[in-house]
């Protein structure tokens, strides 16, 4: 999937790598709030290498987007972070959605999560995995309100802090075509 310089709307979307890394950190310190609610601190000085580099067991580095999102100033405002294939055959998972806080609730969650789907749904992914803390209220009604549904909730430690994560799906395509 391409996504090097797709122009959304006001925004421009491109793939993140490890030349990035200081713009990704400056944007991971903006999203303390984040950090605080699923890790229980603030970001560290890996926080950004972590999202470009970190793949889950089994997985090549070739399987995973990170995509910034960048306002019409060149800014860094937001990041994705997905899986191809993971961790079924044909199911992508949402790692991370991180959105700046000057520029959440204007849609650009939605309009990103819009063309994501529309891409993925060219390649015949069957569906789209997402797992949120469910101290994080207003991603999980973000997510809700997107169509996803709960699958199941699982108690997980990430970074200091033990949470309850719910793991949530969006079929995109129907199994049996």
């Amino acid at each position: 999937m391409q996504f090097e310089s797709t122009l959304l709307y006001r925004y421009k979307l491109r793939k993140l790598n490890l030349r990035d890394e200081s713009i990704l950190e400056n944007l991971c310190t903006c999203c303390t709030d984040y950090y605080r609610i699923t890790e229980g601190k603030a970001p560290d000085i890996n926080s950004a290498s972590k999202i470009i580099e970190e793949i889950p067991q089994g997985k090549k580095y070739k399987d995973k987007y990170v995509i910034g999102i960048f306002d019409s100033h060149n800014q860094l405002i937001g990041v994705l972070d997905m899986i191809k294939d993971y961790p079924l055959k044909y199911e992508w998972i949402i790692s991370l959605l991180m959105i700046d806080p000057s520029k959440r609730h204007i849609g650009i969650g939605k309009s990103i999560h819009k063309y994501i789907k529309t891409q993925l749904q060219k390649t015949n992914a069957a569906q789209i995995r997402i797992c949120v803390t469910e101290d994080n209220k207003s991603a999980y009604k973000f997510w809700k309100s997107l169509g996803y549904t709960e699958e199941l909730r699982k108690k997980y430690q990430l970074g200091n802090k033990y949470s309850v994560f719910i793991v949530m799906t969006l079929t995109l395509i129907s199994k049996n075509n």
